[in-house]
């Protein structure tokens, strides 16, 4: 991702090279077994789905293959993608998956509706979109549709969650399997 001023000979870096993702997949390797991800006890009361808990080992994974589905889509480097979610175990799943991808973290409150996210993210330029089904009784793959039908720049709508897998032909699933 392209952040600032390229380091050369002449204007070193100040800062720790090392990444979020990169700090996340060392505590994989160290730790593959331990939890990394712990959903809130609560969780089937606003999504409707019981909590998760992932180890690093199968957060890793996901978080590859969600980041090789962003590449698959064609999502050029430091891309902006939008991100919507309560929190919840995908969200930070996500989160990790477009670093790894070399894209850009839009992330959006979760209060934002139609309007806000469809202003924000136009303003970014962003080109996907990546949410859960819904939170309560807000149907939030429904709202990023329509924010994508808003926004020209964004060509992908990808969640997670059972109404997700319902409208596959419209919202991308990004990972098969486990937590999509």
């Amino acid at each position: 991702m392209i952040l600032g001023e390229a380091e050369t000979a002449d204007n070193r870096s100040r800062g720790p090279s090392l990444t979020l993702d990169d700090v996340f997949r060392r505590h994989a390797r160290r730790r593959p077994d331990a939890l990394a991800l712990i959903d809130p006890l609560n969780r089937a009361s606003f999504t409707g789905r019981s909590p998760h808990r992932v180890t690093y080992a199968e957060a890793d994974r996901i978080v590859s293959a969600m980041a090789a589905r962003l590449r698959d889509m064609g999502l050029p480097t430091d891309t902006v993608v939008g991100i919507q979610f309560p929190n919840i175990v995908e969200n930070f799943l996500a989160t990790l998956a477009v670093l790894r991808a070399g894209m850009i973290v839009a992330a959006l409150p979760l209060l934002y509706r139609r309007t806000d996210a469809a202003a924000a993210l136009a303003r970014v330029g962003a080109k996907a979109i990546i949410t859960c089904d819904r939170v309560g009784t807000f149907d939030h793959a429904q709202c990023a549709m329509n924010v994508a039908a808003d926004v020209f720049s964004i060509r992908y709508v990808c969640g997670f969650g059972r109404e997700s897998s319902r409208r596959r032909g419209v919202v991308r699933r990004l990972v098969d399997g486990g937590h999509s």
